[in-house]
């Protein structure tokens, strides 16, 4: 399975997930019981116990260890590189220095914590694997939790690397972290924010600078949190326009009554599907991983991409492509829209790095109906062209000639 993982994108999705061991057993020694050192590097141990990848680990280590990689001499170029990725892409997601020293044991919190007055301020959520039922989704006060947090943590860690030694290959490994890890918080700092979700940012930034054309100089300025002149990565807008009209299109009066909500709900479903198909396909048109999707849902789809990658040819391209095929099956009715928004190393300025999408709905209609003009003059050409290179079949071919029509 590692063959098919890069060590750079090992490293990242897991360079935190000794975090959930080292909580539990910290908080063990403090209540006396015999426990590892909870400084143990528990990733990279988890890398090399499970993935035998000694690569992921050593960058997982070095990441952990110092802000320092060591000199030039004592490592190839491209390992230091790597190293210094995990480091930026780390920072980047996080906006601030990791926290080495042992942490205690957290729930996460509730997001409506934050909203003065509200009475879930002490709500939190149980420490137990994601699956759909009220007793896992719901926050409950800290009374009302069954389990102990040292139980819940030691638990989920039983079930991840339980888990994990059936993985064949990244996809499934991805769900199984946010199945295990999507109630642990990401740190004291951000009690809020799911450790999952900070492993799937950490890993889409990691990928996208993995695959630009920035230097070891760049990264390394980086990881110490310093700016750079060239582009770091690009966040890629997928938009389906005519959501609203296809839903509640009708042929007569009597259809919209017929049956109107089962109809809803089976547009609605066919809307989804088609946007997580969508979203899927650019990724495999850029060869990019179900991590470099941000996220997807309502006819939309954002994904974080190598700044060469977002280049308006390969945009264009894959949108004609699309657009085409919509054409043929929707006959207008839907149309899709690839926008691009290209972001620098600022951490204080990331959030209006991408103010450009508030642009995009006020040139939506002009702009597809520039691009459904175009599609339409494609599938017209690509229609003529399919008639003229038609050859039918010898019993029914004639030609016409001097003396009438002669059978071939």
């Amino acid at each position: 399975m590692t063959a098919s993982i890069p060590s750079h994108r090992l490293a990242c999705v897991l360079s935190e997930i000794g975090r959930l061991r080292s909580r539990f057993e910290a908080e063990r020694e403090a209540g006396g019981e015999t426990a590892i050192d909870p400084s143990h590097d528990h990733s990279a141990q988890f890398i090399r116990d499970h993935f035998g990848d000694e690569t992921a680990a050593r960058l997982v280590e070095i990441h952990h260890s110092t802000d320092e990689v060591p000199e030039k001499a004592a490592l190839p170029e491209s390992f230091r590189r790597e190293t210094y990725l995990l480091m930026a892409a780390s920072r980047l997601a996080s906006a601030h220095h990791r926290n080495d020293k042992s942490e205690p044991v957290m729930r996460l919190q509730n997001v409506f914590n934050v909203v003065d007055g509200s009475d879930t301020r002490s709500k939190t959520y149980p420490l137990r694997p994601l699956s759909i039922d009220r007793e896992t989704l719901f926050p409950r006060a800290g009374d009302e939790h069954t389990q102990s947090d040292v139980e819940g943590y030691e638990g989920l860690w039983n079930g991840l690397t339980e888990a994990v030694t059936e993985v064949h290959r990244y996809e499934t490994l991805v769900h199984l972290l946010e199945k295990y890890t999507w109630c642990i918080p990401a740190s004291p700092d951000t009690p809020d924010l799911p450790l999952y979700d900070y492993l799937r940012t950490t890993v889409a930034i990691g990928d996208a600078l993995y695959y630009s054309d920035l230097t070891t100089a760049d990264l390394r300025s980086l990881a110490a949190g310093d700016t750079i002149d060239q582009q770091c990565f690009s966040l890629v807008k997928g938009d389906l326009s005519g959501i609203q009209s296809f839903l509640h299109r009708m042929k007569s009066p009597d259809e919209a009554q017929d049956r109107i909500s089962k109809r809803m709900r089976g547009r609605s479903t066919q809307l989804w599907l088609l946007t997580e198909s969508l979203s899927t396909l650019f990724l495999r048109h850029l060869d990019l991983p179900c991590t470099s999707l941000i996220w997807s849902g309502g006819g939309q789809f954002y994904a974080l991409v190598p700044p060469n990658s977002s280049k308006s040819a390969a945009l264009d391209e894959f949108e004609q492509a699309v657009n085409t095929r919509l054409f043929e099956r929707f006959g207008g009715d839907l149309f899709f829209i690839l926008g691009c928004a290209s972001a620098g190393s600022q951490l204080h300025r990331f959030p209006r790095s991408f103010s450009a999408w508030r642009a995009i709905p006020t040139s939506e209609s002009s702009e597809k109906g520039r691009r459904w003009f175009q599609c339409s003059i494609h599938r017209f050409s690509r229609r003529v062209t399919n008639q003229r290179n038609r050859v039918p079949s010898a019993a029914v071919r004639k030609h016409t000639t001097r003396s009438g029509v002669r059978s071939v």
